[in-house]
């Protein structure tokens, strides 16, 4: 993760924060996505199927993982 985001503290910082958020229900799962792929580009979409299965919550794992397929069109 670090790589992908040049060991920019405040970058991880961010996701880090990204990803609180969404586990507090603080935004949805597609904000997640949009907020995901804005802060990390292109690359992130490399890592996404791994942040996905780190997440501790399995329903929020499969909302990601069904917005991904579905609005992403990745295939997981």
């Amino acid at each position: 993760m670090k790589a992908i985001l040049h060991d920019d503290a405040e970058q991880f910082r961010k996701f880090q924060q990204l990803g609180r958020m969404y586990m507090q229900d603080e935004i949805s799962g597609r904000t997640y996505l949009v907020r995901y792929i804005k802060l990390l580009g292109e690359s992130g979409l490399d890592i996404l199927p791994d942040v996905i299965e780190a997440i501790p919550n399995q329903q929020k794992q499969e909302e990601l993982l069904q917005l991904a397929v579905s609005d992403l069109c990745i295939f997981l």
